[in-house]
């Protein structure tokens, strides 16, 4: 029995699996002659043929055609290709012969432009030592590895052709819509609870102060233990502008993958993306970097798309996909300047939330049965999806809590402008306090300067001011607040307001070690 030649092998398996046929198309009958068979592949949109030689079975056989009646070939059958952007896709012509030694002298002139509409490649395959030669490099690459591996795997007796894989058909993006309106309610809640009055860069751009107060991505405080910016950062954003742009992209990648994967891998997702997002941004980027913007999330969605994809039939709806979701993923991954609203973009995050969304789409697509319409593991997406609700609701917590503490520092007197030197705070107290009436260190120089002009009425009233900013005195080191209530406490001894001198006295005597505590102790208030 004389066994099958790679040529027919192979015209059988792309027949049964890849959904070539043998019949060739009208305009391209004189490649017959030329070849021992033509498979071509047309699916509405693109159009590629393989002209097979097989010199396995007739070793003297040549591909002779020449390449200008082979480009008229291709050119006449551009009428069967779509368009796309409006800008027509080519016509793809692979010369294959298979057998024997590659003639490459002959076959490097059936090469056309990678621009040209009408693209033309040879190739030579040896199934004996399995391997390829081809006149291209980069255009060829998919296909010689295709082609080798097929040649070093043992051949199928009996090539059965695949089911085509089962798809949802379109769904209303519930769950999209109600993620675009939590990311627009968000932004809402960035312009009625500013923590100053100071707008940032844009239109209805909230302050950096404001969008650290509401949980923005900012890696000293995430490494002090408020983890809870890895997942909150994707929800804020820098201004209007930065918004509209993100909910477009977020739209599209997210009804699409609405539909393919379903709602709950559909929110799973995003919480994984925006994490991995934000971690990388925390990693790449410098240390006092502030991050905002749901775009690692969104270019984790838009990754995973584009993986899943391929389980759409080939044709416009997967060809136009892909197309578009690769001017949105490819842009994002190049280091530009900036956007034109003026703030820098978070490369590192739309490459955290690109990397996470390629490994889940692609792990997807491969554990997704054909004859199921959504992938496996549902019940995980929904845990998952369950959990990044309950760290939301936490979050949430944490930003309500910290609020008040966020409010205090905007009211602060900024380093710069406070004398670090304790006389000319002094000299300069009234000022401070006219200024900064809630910076428990203005009331602290004030009520210095009074006790040294032994105004005692005035420097108590400075130090019980001061003493009731709790919330700005807990952003200072606990000295501040033991040498306020330490000579409040002298100044109501002095008075003889002794039962209340004990009483401010306690905490400091209980708490200080220092000086104060030693100044205490010497007048009884800690006895």
């Amino acid at each position: 029995m004389v066994s099958e030649t790679f040529a027919r092998y192979l015209a059988r398996l792309y027949v049964a699996r890849h959904g070539y046929s043998q019949q060739p198309l009208p305009e391209a009958e004189a490649l017959s002659a030329a070849c021992d068979m033509v498979l071509t592949r047309w699916d509405g949109m693109t159009l590629e043929m393989l002209c097979l030689v097989d010199r396995e079975a007739n070793p003297t056989r040549r591909f002779t055609m020449e390449l200008a009646e082979l480009r008229e070939i291709g050119e006449a059958c551009l009428v069967h290709t779509g368009r796309l952007n409006r800008s027509k896709l080519p016509v793809v012509i692979r010369v294959v012969e298979i057998g024997g030694t590659p003639d490459a002298e002959r076959l490097k002139n059936y090469r056309t432009s990678p621009y040209c509409k009408a693209r033309i490649s040879a190739y030579a395959l040896d199934p004996a030592t399995a391997t390829v030669w081809r006149n291209t490099w980069i255009h060829g690459w998919l296909f010689t590895r295709r082609m080798t591996a097929l040649m070093q795997k043992p051949r199928m007796a009996e090539i059965v052709a695949k089911e085509p894989a089962l798809t949802r058909p379109k769904v209303f993006p519930i769950l999209t819509l109600a993620m675009l309106a939590t990311l627009a309610g968000v932004f809402a809640l960035e312009q009625l609870f500013p923590v100053d009055s100071i707008s940032g860069k844009g239109f209805w751009a909230p302050s950096v102060r404001t969008l650290i107060a509401l949980g923005a991505l900012d890696g000293e405080l995430v490494w002090r233990g408020e983890w809870f910016r890895l997942l909150s950062a994707a929800f804020l954003h820098g201004d209007a502008f930065h918004l509209l742009m993100n909910s477009i992209a977020f739209y599209y990648a997210g009804s699409m993958l609405e539909r393919l994967v379903g709602r709950a891998w559909l929110a799973a997702l995003f919480l994984v993306g925006a994490v991995a997002g934000s971690a990388a941004s925390m990693t790449l980027n410098d240390p006092g970097t502030v991050s905002v913007g749901a775009s690692g999330a969104i270019m984790c969605l838009a990754a995973a798309t584009f993986a899943v994809s391929f389980r759409l039939p080939s044709g416009a709806e997967r060809l136009t996909l892909q197309t578009n979701l690769g001017q949105v993923l490819v842009p994002a991954l190049i280091p530009l300047a900036g956007v034109f609203s003026g703030h820098k973009v978070d490369f590192a995050a739309h490459l955290g939330g690109a990397v996470a969304g390629a490994v889940l789409g692609l792990g997807l697509l491969r554990a997704w049965p054909r004859a199921e319409t959504l992938p496996r593991l549902r019940r995980l997406a929904t845990a998952m999806a369950l959990c990044g609700l309950a760290a939301m609701a936490v979050t949430t917590t944490q930003i309500v809590e910290r609020q008040p503490v966020f409010a205090a520092m905007t009211k602060l007197a900024p380093s710069s402008e406070f004398p670090a030197d304790r006389a000319e705070a002094r000299r300069r107290s009234a000022e401070l306090v006219a200024r900064y009436p809630a910076d428990p260190r203005a009331h602290w120089a004030r009520a210095l300067a009074l006790v040294e002009a032994r105004d005692l009425p005035a420097a108590e009233r400075e130090l019980r001011a001061g003493l009731a900013l709790p919330t700005a005195l807990a952003l200072f080191e606990p000295r501040l607040r033991w040498e306020m209530s330490g000579m409040l406490s002298i100044i109501l001894n002095e008075r003889g307001e002794q039962t209340e001198a004990k009483s401010v006295a306690a905490p400091v005597c209980a708490e200080e070690k220092g000086e104060m505590r030693a100044q205490l102790a010497e007048t009884g208030l800690c006895g």
